[in-house]
């Protein structure tokens, strides 16, 4: 999980998996503030009135594990962590195969810096992204930006030039303002595809989607 905010962790109960009892879920994300559990945080939320089960009245076994840099295996993939600038503790999380050579970054809410965009790409970006096949990232309007300078995220403009300076092959766009249509969206993944010039597709990422090399 790249951070705690509740859009991000409503769906846990309802994820099928976790549903079954002979399933095991390991949760990563983030130290929290205070040095709280990963668990306890989980049970503070997920629990009456805020919601009629537990954590533990779920079928599977749920696990955490607190990381926020360095590198970790699962199988065959190589997942590396960094931190990313947010409101409240946020993970970037890149996920290598060496056997083909492919990579994926899921790179959620993340505060764009101030300034040109051109100016301001931050060196791990470029380090953490480089070379992978999908880079996922949040989006909204400059002039919602300004409104909303401090909720930690960034405009398509940003996120296509952090994907151009990293070289990716392709840019998944999420993470939208509630408000916006299905028509703004696709207008977006236009302006998008005009500004990255050919040099990379950008996509808009929806519920069922897949994607292969």
């Amino acid at each position: 999980m790249s951070h705690l905010h509740w859009d991000h962790v409503q769906g846990i109960p309802f994820f099928p998996p976790v549903l079954s009892a002979d399933s095991q879920l390991t949760i990563v994300a983030p130290p929290q503030p205070g040095d709280d559990e990963l668990a306890d945080v989980f049970n503070a939320f997920l629990r009456p009135p805020m919601f009629p089960v537990r954590l533990d009245d779920l079928p599977g076994n749920i696990s955490f594990v607190t990381r926020s840099s360095g590198s970790f295996s699962h199988g065959a993939l190589q997942v590396g962590v960094v931190a990313v600038q947010h409101n409240g503790a946020t993970n970037g999380y890149r996920i290598d195969e060496a056997a083909t050579g492919q990579s994926v970054a899921y790179i959620s809410d993340h505060q764009q810096p101030c300034g040109d965009p051109t100016l301001s790409i931050r060196p791990y970006w470029r380090s953490v992204m480089a070379s992978m096949y999908s880079s996922m990232t949040p989006s909204t309007t400059t002039q919602s930006l300004r409104r909303r300078r401090l909720r930690g995220h960034s405009t398509v403009r940003y996120a296509v030039e952090v994907a151009r300076q990293a070289g990716v092959k392709e840019l998944y766009l999420f993470h939208h303002d509630p408000s916006h249509s299905d028509e703004w969206v696709a207008a977006a993944v236009a302006d998008a595809n005009d500004i990255a010039g050919g040099q990379f597709v950008v996509r808009a990422a929806t519920e069922g989607l897949t994607f292969s090399p």
